[in-house]
């Protein structure tokens, strides 16, 4: 994410938001552009738990799905839908190539991807699949942000995400 100006007057903050492709090892070229009223940008993500005893045997990971942003005048419920998904829905942070999948075929991948947005609509399913809970994960930068700034989303396997300043 890159703060591309905040407006005192209006105050609204206009920044750009640059999604990272796991299969093309690199950010998208496009960033998805956003102006919201507000200085404190929040970052909600879903989280989908599993079964302890799933993630303990290495059979699943808690996953973690970026959604929108909202700030201190936006409420969570009116926040902006983040441009996460490719062409036919898979989240470009989990898109993997050939080489980087193993024991399944890449369509067998992107299939059970997709399943996993239906468990966001669908609890028994989620919990035929050994999804304990969903909770809402969202993080903000606790200091004055300026134009400029420059930030990055890590996404965490147990479930949390962290919003810091780049390296």
């Amino acid at each position: 994410m890159k703060i591309l100006d905040y407006n005192q007057v209006k105050n609204e903050t206009t920044l750009d938001i640059y999604f990272y492709d796991n299969e093309k090892k690199d950010f998208l070229p496009k960033a998805q552009n956003i102006t919201i009223k507000g200085r404190d940008i929040y970052f909600l993500s879903y989280v989908l738990n599993f079964e302890y005893s799933q993630i303990e045997t290495g059979k699943k990971n808690n996953i973690v799905i970026p959604y929108k942003i909202f700030s201190e005048e936006i409420a969570k419920d009116n926040g902006i839908i983040l441009n996460i998904k490719d062409s036919i829905g898979v989240p470009y942070a989990f898109r993997r190539s050939e080489t980087d999948i193993y024991g399944i075929s890449k369509t067998t991948y992107d299939e059970q991807l997709l399943s996993l947005s239906e468990f966001l609509k669908n609890k028994k399913a989620a919990k035929e699949a050994g999804v304990r809970s969903f909770t809402g994960n969202f993080v903000h930068y606790n200091k004055q942000i300026y134009k400029g700034l420059e930030l990055i989303i890590w996404v965490e396997q147990t479930g949390g995400i962290v919003l810091k300043e780049p390296f």
